[in-house]
């Protein structure tokens, strides 16, 4: 079984071919491939959800499908996104009736699905995770009980976003060995989740660093496009409390900070960073340029404006009038 590829955001698509389904948060789209020679030996979804239910319990009986779970590929592909489901509502305290939706493409044994999502990083992890759990079963490899640190280990980062991930200290806040604490950091990298943000570039280019903090998917995808083409590496975070991590372990050259988003302001963010001793420039951006004052934007720290929508020479201007 192999993860082709994981998208997110808003995607019209998730209802097009299905006008009864209303989504009401942005989703993962997956595309899966599961190799029918593994499941060709009964209800292998049925068995495998059988056993996961009693390692994670929190599973719905239905594990986000409408009625019991098909037999051959497609039940493998809807049992993967349903754990996915399951794990986002666990980690994120999210309450149920939300979508999972599920369609074969090209041979029949690739699959689109659609799981609604509330958190990009918790959802990336969650697909991947829920897609190595099936995978493991479908092959008889034995259950690594240690993943339940893994998982312990996201809980506590949603609840402690700036908690340092030293082995020591996630030993004690888990109750669980240093060993087993340096595992489940390990295993948080391989997954994708260990540094907060997402880096569009591996290498420093010669222009520098610029973190995007906006919790649209699809603007931080366009302004990190727009950055590189101007020649800076892009960092991302979804929210304020993000941001503010990502300042404390890296320097930039620039921030742009969207106004409106949930659990941290852009206001908010700015005088949390400026408290901080950040002097780099910190654009705000904002579709609803009418309801902030230029004074208020200055005392509350920013450097200057950008309306949404945006064009990539206004960008441009704002770096070169402040980075010259």
């Amino acid at each position: 079984m192999e993860l082709l590829s994981i998208d997110y955001g808003d995607f019209d698509t998730m209802c097009a071919w299905d006008p009864s389904v209303e989504s009401r948060n942005a989703c993962l789209k997956m595309w899966l491939y599961v190799d029918p020679a593994l499941v060709s030996h009964g209800n292998e979804a049925q068995r495998i959800y059988d056993s996961l239910i009693e390692i994670l319990p929190s599973l719905s009986t239905s594990v986000g499908c409408q009625g019991p779970l098909p037999e051959g590929t497609e039940g493998i592909a809807r049992l993967t996104a349903g754990i996915a489901l399951e794990l986002q509502r666990d980690l994120c305290e999210w309450p149920r009736g939300n979508c999972v939706r599920c369609r074969p493409i090209g041979n029949g044994h690739a699959y689109e699905l659609y799981v609604e999502s509330i958190d990009e990083r918790v959802g990336r992890f969650a697909v991947q995770l829920s897609v190595n759990l099936v995978r493991m079963m479908l092959i008889d490899e034995p259950f690594d009980p240690r993943l339940m640190w893994v998982i312990d280990l996201v809980r506590l980062l949603r609840r402690q976003p700036r908690l340092r991930l030293n082995p020591k200290r996630i030993a004690s806040e888990l109750g669980c060995s240093v060993e087993n604490a340096g595992w489940a950091i390990e295993e948080l990298d391989r997954y994708g989740y260990a540094l907060p943000g997402e880096t569009r570039r591996q290498q420093r280019t010669r222009s520098g660093r610029i973190l995007v903090v906006d919790d649209s998917a699809r603007i931080r995808d366009l302004m990190s496009r727009i950055l590189e083409t101007l020649g800076y590496d892009a960092i991302t975070a979804v929210d304020g409390e993000e941001g503010l991590i990502l300042l404390d372990w890296a320097s930039y050259e620039a921030v742009f900070v969207d106004i409106l988003m949930p659990c941290m302001d852009g206001f908010t963010f700015l005088k949390e960073a400026r408290a901080q001793g950040i002097t780099c420039p910190i654009f705000v951006v904002s579709g609803y340029s009418h309801r902030f004052e230029p004074q208020q934007m200055q005392e509350a720290g920013a450097s200057d404006y950008l309306r949404k929508p945006f064009s990539v020479s206004e960008i441009e201007g704002l770096l070169h009038k402040h980075l010259a």
